[in-house]
């Protein structure tokens, strides 16, 4: 039967920058180095390879060889999705290179002086959520037929959604270490910091149960498709210190705010399907265009490590008070709409994320001296929000020595965490129990 219809309670054409899109565009940084995961990210005081770019700068300063090294990456995410009672669990993967750099140790006098350059994956956005059951509980989807008669399609209807993410940041640093003493070590590293992210979401509800069937109700599914492509670049300074003491090492960063500025392309589409097989497109978009900036807040690091020719211990935290998370207002306009979305959402971030300290553990021991070592870490992650989650995640690696010239590591990192939440079109509570595992491979080479 032929319809014309529109929503009345339209919650899908609104959109706009949330709190939580602020927040995770630093949240879904997670470091680089192969040694450096393996052991848990427990690196701040060592830093003495091509990763010290990113941990502790002034670690580059230790390494007495020019040093090129390259990674690989494949990373898998679980997600098992419990929602009315029901659990889904869905997978997904990818593969991609994850670092590629040099360090050149210049001849002086006395004392270290080292220079750097890396291109290398910091953090990834991939993941996936699925699940479907059967709901009573209304969402508010409301239409009107051509001739105003007004019918609900809300309440007892099979709800499936899905929500893949793919992306992550790039980062291309440079950075230089410089001995100011015999055992002090402080460096500086200057990164671009350039990240895409992809959200798609997808919403299909049925009348699996043929509740749905006089018109003007008589409504076979409702079909919602959602594309959200973000862009966002930014300009990253992060200064260190390092100083040894025998076999003890100290070391310590701090990275100022810093600023991503955003594009993002939003499109929509918008199907309903009826008994009789006839569908009509509610909705379909031109794609909406958006640019904002969003500050970082500061973070602070601080490590220990203790080295001997067969082991080496090592433990780090770092700080971030991600309460200080806020969108830029310099350049918009104080009496546009979009000032005072952002201003609320700035509030929304204040009151709803709270500062943090992450925690990082890791070892290496030799099996074979200068040849075989392997390593073990453990970080624990505070959560970010008031009331949310606290987050663990552990690692194991294997470095070989085919010769003095060259190393290749192998990594593992799995990182385990649960969240839940509802949305506008599955108002009843979604538990999700997310596993994110990366298997790393690569190599330095010394000439």
């Amino acid at each position: 039967m032929k319809h014309s219809i529109f929503i009345i309670l339209l919650l899908t054409l609104g959109f706009s920058q949330s709190a939580s899109d602020a927040v995770r565009l630093f949240e879904m940084e997670t470091g680089y180095g192969l040694r450096a995961q393996s052991m848990g990210n427990a690196y701040t005081a060592l830093s003495d390879d091509i990763s010290g770019l990113y941990w502790n700068p002034a670690g580059l300063g230790q390494i007495k060889e020019s040093i090129f090294s390259m990674g690989i990456e494949h990373g898998s995410a679980g997600n098992e999705t419990t929602y009315l009672g029901l659990p889904t669990t869905a997978k997904h993967n990818w593969t991609k290179i994850n670092g590629l750099g040099i360090v050149y140790p210049f001849e002086v006098a006395q004392g270290a002086l080292a220079w750097g350059f890396s291109f290398n994956r910091i953090g990834d956005s991939e993941g996936i959520t699925e699940f479907t059951g059967f709901s009573s509980v209304p969402n508010g989807l409301i239409f009107y037929d051509s001739d105003g008669n007004e019918s609900a399609f809300d309440t007892d209807a099979t709800r499936t959604e899905s929500i893949r993410l793919e992306g992550g940041i790039d980062q291309w640093t440079t950075g230089l270490s410089v001995a100011v003493s015999p055992t002090t070590l402080v460096g500086a590293s200057l990164a671009l910091n350039t990240g895409d992210d992809t959200y798609h979401f997808q919403f299909n509800q049925s009348d699996t149960e043929h509740n749905y069937e006089t018109y003007p109700a008589d409504y076979d599914s409702y079909d919602i498709e959602r594309y959200l492509q973000t862009e966002f670049n930014g300009i990253q300074l992060k200064l260190g210190a390092l100083t040894s003491l025998g076999n003890i090492k100290i070391g310590g960063t701090f990275s100022p705010a810093y600023t991503y500025h955003v594009k993002e392309v939003f499109t929509e589409k918008e199907t309903m399907t009826y008994d009789d097989g006839t569908y009509e497109n509610v909705v379909e978009s031109d794609p909406g265009q958006w640019t904002y900036a969003v500050k970082s807040p500061f973070q602070f690091s601080g490590g220990l490590a203790y080295s001997t020719t067969r082991f080496t211990l090592a433990a780090s935290t770092q700080y971030k008070d991600w309460s200080q998370v806020e969108f830029d207002l310099s350049d918009v306009a104080t009496l546009d709409d979009e000032y005072l979305d952002l201003l609320k959402e700035n509030e929304i971030i204040r009151s709803t994320y709270k500062p943090a300290l992450d925690f990082h553990f890791g070892g290496e021991f030799y099996l074979i001296n200068n040849l075989v070592a392997v390593q073990g870490g453990l970080s624990l992650k505070q959560s970010r929000l008031e009331n949310g989650a606290d987050s663990k995640s552990v690692s194991g690696g294997v470095r070989l020595y085919p010769d003095s010239m060259v190393d290749i590591q192998l990594s593992y990192h799995v990182n385990n965490w649960e969240k839940s939440g509802t949305d506008e079109f599955t108002p009843s509570l979604a538990s999700e129990n997310i596993t994110q595992a990366t298997y790393q491979i690569g190599f330095n080479y010394r000439f």
